[in-house]
C-alpha cells in the first residue's frame, strides 16, 4: 500500500491565528518538532502497516528552507510560494501529486502528530474522514442553512482511493462537509469522522489529544463533551443546541467561514 501525506501552509509560524510572523530564531525548534512528528507518523505506518509513504509539501518562501526539508527522510516533492494563496494552497498542493496513491493523508505543516493518534488511525477506512465534527462554541458544531449540517474539524482529513474524485475540488474549510455534498453528491454514506468527539481545530482554544499546532500555547482542557451524531444531519428541524459563551473563533457568511 502507498500513502501520501500532503502538508500544506506557513512553515516556521509563530503567534496565534491569522498571524503572520514566521521564519524567526525562536520558530525553528517548535516547526522541526512538528516535521519530526510527521516522520515519526510515517514510520509508524511503514513498521506496523507496510505502507510506503510519500510526503508533500506545498509552502510558502522560507530562509529555513533547508532545514525544513532535512527534517524528512521520505521521498518529497517540496512546493514553495512567494504569495500567500490562503486555502487555495490546498488545491494547488494536490495539482502537484503525480503519483497514484491508495489513501491521501491531508494536515497542516505546522502540525504537531501526537502518538494517541496511530491508536485511531486505520489506512483501510473506506469513507472520506475529518477528524471530527467543530465544537459547540462555533456556531453549537452546526452549518446553519435550510438544512442543518455540520462544521467539521479538518486538521486532518483522510481521502481513499475511492474517493480520489474530490481532488478536483478539494477542501479544508469548515464547511467541508456541505461543499463535498453540493460538489459531489455526497452523503453522510460517503463522509464521516475518525472520532466522534468534538474539538475546536485550534489547539490554543481547546486541547485535542490527537494533534496540537505548534508555535503557540496548547491549552489544557477538552472544552465540549457532546458527541457527534450523523443521523442529525439533513434534518429540516433545526437541532436544539445552545452555543457556549466562549467567543467563537469564525462565523459564517454566504457559504464562507469568516475570521471575527
Amino acid at each position: 500500500m502507498n500513502g501520501l501525506l500532503l502538508l500544506f501552509g506557513e512553515a516556521f509560524r509563530e503567534g496565534k491565528t491569522q498571524t503572520r510572523k514566521r521564519d524567526s530564531k525562536k520558530s525553528i525548534l517548535p516547526q522541526k518538532n512538528a516535521c519530526e512528528s510527521h516522520t515519526r507518523f510515517c514510520k509508524y505506518l511503514k513498521d506496523v502497516h507496510a505502507i510506503s509513504m510519500d510526503v508533500l509539501i506545498d509552502t510558502y518562501d522560507t530562509i529555513h528552507e533547508s532545514k525544513l526539508k532535512s527534517w524528512y527522510s521520505n521521498p518529497l516533492t517540496y512546493k514553495s510560494n512567494k504569495n500567500l494563496m490562503g486555502l487555495k494552497i490546498v488545491q494547488d498542493a494536490v495539482n502537484a501529486i503525480n503519483k497514484n496513491y491508495d489513501f491521501i493523508f491531508i494536515t497542516r505543516v505546522d502540525i504537531f502528530i501526537k502518538p494517541y493518534f496511530y491508536k485511531i488511525f486505520n489506512p483501510n477506512w473506506n469513507k472520506l474522514l475529518f477528524l471530527c465534527q467543530e465544537w459547540k462554541s462555533f456556531n453549537c458544531g452546526l452549518y446553519k442553512d435550510t438544512v442543518t449540517y455540520p462544521l467539521v474539524n479538518t486538521m486532518f482529513e483522510f481521502i481513499p482511493k475511492s474517493y480520489f474524485k474530490v481532488l478536483n475540488n478539494v477542501t479544508v474549510e469548515h464547511c467541508a462537509w456541505q461543499h463535498y455534498m453540493k460538489i459531489f453528491n455526497l452523503t453522510a454514506l460517503d463522509m464521516g469522522y475518525m472520532i466522534k468527539d468534538k474539538h475546536s481545530g485550534n489547539t490554543q482554544l481547546d486541547f485535542n489529544p490527537y494533534y496540537r499546532i505548534v508555535g503557540r500555547p496548547e491549552h489544557k482542557i477538552h472544552h465540549d463533551k457532546s458527541k457527534s451524531n450523523i443521523s442529525d444531519y439533513g434534518k429540516t428541524k433545526k437541532i436544539k443546541c445552545k452555543e457556549s459563551k466562549s467567543k467563537p473563533l469564525y462565523i459564517t457568511k454566504d457559504d464562507k467561514i469568516v475570521p471575527i
